[in-house]
């Protein structure tokens, strides 16, 4: 079998896994703050984490670096600069991702906070 062939035919085997996976909504997809066994961040030393990936979309390798920009945009590490917050002085942005197959809404809710 030719690699091309191959390759198509793993592609497709992912494709018709990810059609099976049931769609995520904004109340059932967990919380990488309160479960990261369920958001593929088990292996995380901090024990806390931006990233949730219920799925398994990204590699452990991939979801770690994430994991490290994120980081680096909310302690404001070059090239990425904390937002002047007034009377708080200087702080970082907070930054969370998600990835997964599906979901239920285009646009999720989201609580945004400023300083």
């Amino acid at each position: 079998m030719s690699s091309a062939r191959a390759q198509l035919l793993l592609l497709l085997a992912v494709l018709s896994l990810a059609n099976c996976t049931p769609a995520w909504q904004p109340d059932s997809f967990p919380d990488p703050g309160k479960d990261l066994k369920a958001c593929g961040r088990q292996d995380i030393r901090t024990g806390v984490s931006r990233v949730c990936d219920p799925d398994e979309v990204l590699s452990a390798k991939s979801r770690d670096t994430l994991e490290g920009i994120i980081q680096d945009i909310e302690t404001g590490r070059e090239p990425y600069e904390l937002m002047d917050c007034r009377a708080k002085g200087k702080t970082g942005y907070k930054v969370s991702c998600t990835t997964c197959f599906s979901t239920t809404h285009s646009v999720w809710p989201t609580n945004p906070k400023s300083c």
